[in-house]
């Protein structure tokens, strides 16, 4: 697992976390009411800013308001 995803539903953020690369990508999950909703937008956010998919995402653990998720990395 190189990838970090948190889910903010307090403040309706998305954060991706490269954890090998030392980079992260900030996202509002906009109109999205679900995680569902709030997944397929990060992942098209993400593919559009940075080219890269993720797959596999996988529930890591929650604290308070925040989801935290792994998640592998396809780069083209």
């Amino acid at each position: 697992m190189n990838t970090v995803v948190s889910f903010d539903w307090s403040r309706h953020t998305i954060t991706v976390a490269f954890t090998d690369y030392n980079t992260a990508h900030y996202f509002s999950w906009g109109n999205a009411d679900t995680i569902k909703g709030a997944k397929e937008r990060m992942r098209r956010e993400l593919r559009r800013e940075t080219g890269v998919k993720l797959s596999y995402l996988k529930y890591w653990k929650s604290d308070g308001s925040v989801d935290y998720y792994q998640a592998k990395r396809i780069e083209n």
